[in-house]
């Protein structure tokens, strides 16, 4: 197991600082069931993480399907909100469920 300071879960959600960014990308890729990351309720104070259920089931799409972490944490958002879709002229984000392509 390896702990992880605020800073490094921060880089590799908001994906600022390429160099940062990257190095916390490879090693979440490293970290497994067996060999977990570990964060401690002190760092989570500092993430102050909201719906943290959506957070993590949009860290994986994020690393599995190649959206935008924002993009995904928006469209969470408006699920919560009980809008009926999303609308965006983002391609990328458009093929989420639910979002829909605006067309000029």
């Amino acid at each position: 197991m390896i702990a992880l300071d605020a800073n490094v879960p921060v880089r590799f959600l908001v994906q600022d600082g390429p160099d940062q960014a990257r190095i916390a990308n490879a090693l979440f890729d490293q970290l497994t069931d067996a060999d977990p990351g570990f964060v401690s309720r002190e760092v989570l104070v500092e993430l102050v993480i909201e719906a943290a259920d959506e957070v993590w089931q949009g860290v994986e799409c994020y690393r599995t399907e190649g959206f935008g972490f924002a993009d995904l944490m928006i469209a969470a958002a408006v699920r919560r909100s009980g809008a009926r879709d999303l609308v965006t002229f983002d391609s990328k984000a458009a093929r989420q469920p639910d979002v829909r392509l605006l067309i000029a």
